[in-house]
């Protein structure tokens, strides 16, 4: 079944390409170029307490460990796409790190979010029945964009993530590496 995204619905003025909602995003020293607004990293709330706020990052970060394990899932918005396909691409860049040092994963992380990849309507796509077929190439051309912005974005909170309690050796730690064995809905 997969966790459904909190963010459905609340797309940045109805906004979205090819059934993935825009969100503003919080934007590291890495943040590239693209269609998504940077979020202000912190919030007051009604107490006057500051408080992280969370985007669609996070959320994908948050839940990347319980959808693995999922054999289904469920897409009842345009968040829930972005869930999938931010945790595929998060599965793929734990499989890059295996074995890896920080400063190691940093270069690999940086360089794989950045290659090129394929769009809904692709035939290498991953998930062609989740997604709708494009209007047109300027829209492949937009998510492409807006992807990448959130995959450069995703691998270094990723880093972030796996190296926080890193192994003796200096290597990823074990219970984020280990779902490098997994393959997602698989």
């Amino acid at each position: 079944m997969g966790y459904i995204s909190i963010w459905n619905g609340y797309e940045e003025g109805g906004a979205s390409f090819i059934g993935c909602g825009l969100y503003n995003i919080k934007m590291s020293s890495k943040a590239v170029a693209g269609p998504a607004k940077a979020m202000d990293p912190t919030s007051v709330d009604e107490n006057g307490a500051e408080v992280a706020n969370e985007d669609i990052i996070d959320e994908s970060l948050f839940y990347f460990k319980a959808n693995m394990l999922m054999k289904t899932f469920t897409i009842k918005g345009d968040g829930d796409r972005l869930i999938l396909y931010l945790t595929y691409f998060l599965s793929q860049c734990v499989k890059k790190v295996v074995g890896l040092t920080k400063d190691q994963a940093k270069q690999a992380l940086h360089a794989f979010a950045n290659e090129g990849f394929c769009a809904p309507g692709e035939k290498a796509f991953p998930f062609p029945a989740f997604f709708p077929t494009p209007k047109d190439a300027a829209e492949v051309d937009k998510w492409k964009e807006y992807m990448k912005q959130l995959r450069v974005e995703a691998a270094v909170r990723l880093i972030k993530k796996v190296y926080q309690f890193p192994e003796a050796d200096g290597t990823g730690n074990k219970f984020w590496v280990v779902f490098s064995k997994y393959t997602l809905l698989g």
